[in-house]
Parts: structure tokens; C-alpha cells; sequence
């Protein structure tokens, strides 16, 4: 904006200005997209450790195993 000398190229890019900051002012003062958006990331973190506790899990598994004679035997 600063280096046009073009006013009709000042005036997109002030429009431009203005309307990217009325957005995030919106978004930052809803509440309920907020709400929404914490509540998608913790779920999304949420489903994410349990996956991660069911691969640690199979891996015990895999590693302790019964033999024959009822001894258990790791791996």
C-alpha cells in the first residue's frame, strides 16, 4: 500500500486491511467458535493418546508370552 502510486491500488489494499482484522475480531470474540474449535482440538488430542496407549498396549502384549510349561517369557 505504502509503495503504490496508484490510488485505486491503495484503496484494495486498505479494504483488504480493513476486512482481515474485522474477521479475526469476529472470530476472537465468538464464543461459541471457540468453544467449538477447543472442543474439536482436545477431541481430536484425545483420540489421538488412546491410539497411542492401544500400540503401547499391543506391544505388551507381543512382548510377554506364555510357553508351554505355563513360565512366562519376555522378549
Amino acid at each position: 500500500m505504502s509503495q503504490s502510486h496508484d490510488n485505486r491500488e491503495k484503496m484494495q489494499a486498505l479494504q483488504l486491511f480493513k476486512d482481515t482484522h474485522i474477521t479475526k475480531l469476529e472470530l476472537l470474540s465468538n464464543a461459541t467458535t471457540i468453544d467449538s474449535a477447543l472442543h474439536y482440538i482436545r477431541s481430536k488430542q484425545q483420540a489421538q493418546q488412546k491410539k497411542h496407549d492401544d500400540i503401547d498396549d499391543d506391544s505388551k502384549e507381543q512382548l510377554t508370552t506364555t510357553t508351554t510349561a505355563g513360565k512366562q517369557s519376555v522378549f
